[in-house]
């Protein structure tokens, strides 16, 4: 989540329910002031199981690359692994290299086909941070598993090569990956 500077909030993924409950305990709390908008990085369920309780809770809207726009909003037509079969809504299916204005924050959407090829990243610049949401598609062991069912291609400015060339081309000072086991060293 990414909280701006008058407490709104930006949700990351909610692959859980009960983020909803956490998230309503954090208003009632005054930790956060608003929930305005929802980013989802990619399509396996542990990253949307709780969007449709998300969306009945909270009144805002739901960005996500348009590759990924589809598959989220027309599951069935698509023959993916670990994809949920009701349709997500989708309100900005953003296209790469878009960017607009939340709160003190420049958003920039990225097709990040690191773990699948249906992936988002989302740079968030403001003062002298440039924070690069990556989802699955780097772990804090480097780079995520190779599963050819998701449609993860290898070659030259594909999939994590793809992601390893913006990375360099977009020098982010922060990069935040799901949370998940630590690293094996």
């Amino acid at each position: 989540m990414l909280v701006s500077e008058s407490g709104a909030a930006l949700v990351m993924d909610v692959g859980s329910p009960d983020l909803v409950d956490r998230l309503q305990k954090m208003l009632a709390d005054g930790e956060i002031q608003h929930v305005e908008g929802l980013w989802v990085t990619h399509y396996h369920f542990d990253h949307t199981d709780g969007i449709l309780a998300f969306q009945q809770a909270f009144d805002c809207p739901c960005y996500m690359d348009a590759r990924l726009a589809d598959v989220l909003n027309r599951p069935a037509a698509w023959r993916l692994p670990c994809l949920a079969p009701e349709p997500i809504r989708v309100d900005r299916p953003m296209r790469d290299g878009e960017s607009w204005q939340w709160r003190e924050y420049t958003m920039t959407s990225h097709f990040f086909p690191g773990q699948t090829l249906y992936h988002g990243g989302l740079l968030v610049a403001g003062g002298d941070l440039r924070m690069l949401f990556v989802g699955d598609s780097h772990t804090p062991g480097g780079l995520d598993d190779y599963c050819a069912h998701n449609r993860n291609w290898l070659g030259r400015d594909v999939g994590f090569q793809h992601c390893l060339t913006l990375i360099e081309r977009r020098q982010p000072t922060h990069m935040f990956s799901s949370p998940g086991d630590d690293a094996v060293t």
